[in-house]
């Protein structure tokens, strides 16, 4: 049986972010994961960063032209709730 992690607070993003095709992106191996993965530091106003983290596989994959699909609250609630 697979585990799944719920969050003990969520809700939606609230802005549409769109990223360059020409963002950097950064390539770790973490301690916490097994496989490699890639960040996207993502600047939001003066003096704050979050990150957008993925594998290198889908990292791959989305340069190759894969579809992206986002989650909603609405989806996530009927679907992991």
């Amino acid at each position: 049986m697979e585990n799944k992690v719920i969050p003990q607070n969520y809700g939606s993003l609230g802005k549409e972010i769109k990223i360059s095709p020409k963002s950097n992106v950064a390539v770790f191996t973490g301690t916490d994961t097994q496989e490699p993965y890639i960040e996207v530091i993502i600047n939001i106003g003066e003096s704050h960063t979050a990150t957008l983290r993925m594998t290198v596989a889908a990292w791959i994959k989305l340069r190759e032209g894969e579809g992206i699909k986002v989650l909603t609250k609405k989806q996530f609630k009927e679907n992991l709730l």
